[in-house]
């Protein structure tokens, strides 16, 4: 209902309406009116927030990046050190990768030198058995046979000593480079 009114103290006069109800389709088109007005500017906002997150994201693994890509083009027997000129929170993981890698560059080092000495010692009595068994192939007297085969006896203890020895070795510089360690216990092994 609308009425005009007028006030005749103040002058001001103007058409008054009074709703009393309204249709479901102006109600309706309030509340999507609403929701575009809440829904717009909250999803402007997240898609906002979204791009600065992936942004700063892949800033802050930039130098993890930087790391995977200097390992990936390395050959499997390059331990090089890292560079370390990167930022604080990335430089620890860089020093701690190159400790690791020349602690194994150290002990890839002795096992080179353990394998080097392996294969010096094993070529003396294995070329003296061959030589002794071809010897004893030729031989006619039984005697001179069980000569060579004494011979090859003891070149076969010496190489079989000197693997033991070797393989000891290359055992215990595993163990020290490794940082292994192992508790034990003095007196029961005493008492043992």
């Amino acid at each position: 209902v609308g009425r005009y009114r007028s006030d005749a103290t103040t002058g001001e006069a103007g058409w008054i309406d009074v709703l009393v109800g309204e249709t479901r389709e102006a109600r309706d088109q309030l509340s999507a009116q609403l929701t575009t007005n809440a829904v717009m500017p909250a999803a402007a906002i997240a898609f906002c927030a979204f791009g600065i997150i992936w942004v700063g994201i892949r800033a802050a693994f930039s130098p993890l990046r930087s790391i995977e890509r200097d390992l990936s083009r390395r050959t499997p027997s390059n331990l090089e050190p890292i560079p370390e000129n990167l930022p604080r929170e990335v430089a620890a993981l860089a020093r701690t990768l190159n400790l690791f890698m020349d602690r194994l560059s150290s002990t890839l080092e002795g096992l080179r030198r353990v394998t080097a000495d392996a294969a010096h010692q094993f070529r003396t009595p294995l070329t003296a058995m061959r030589a002794q068994a071809e010897l004893a192939l030729e031989e006619q007297e039984p005697v001179a046979v069980q000569n060579r085969l004494r011979r090859i006896h003891a070149n076969a203890v010496i190489a079989s000593t000197l693997a033991t020895k070797l393989l000891a070795d290359a055992t215990l510089l595993h163990s020290i480079k490794s940082g292994e360690t192992q508790r034990l216990d003095l007196a029961a092994l005493t008492e043992e």
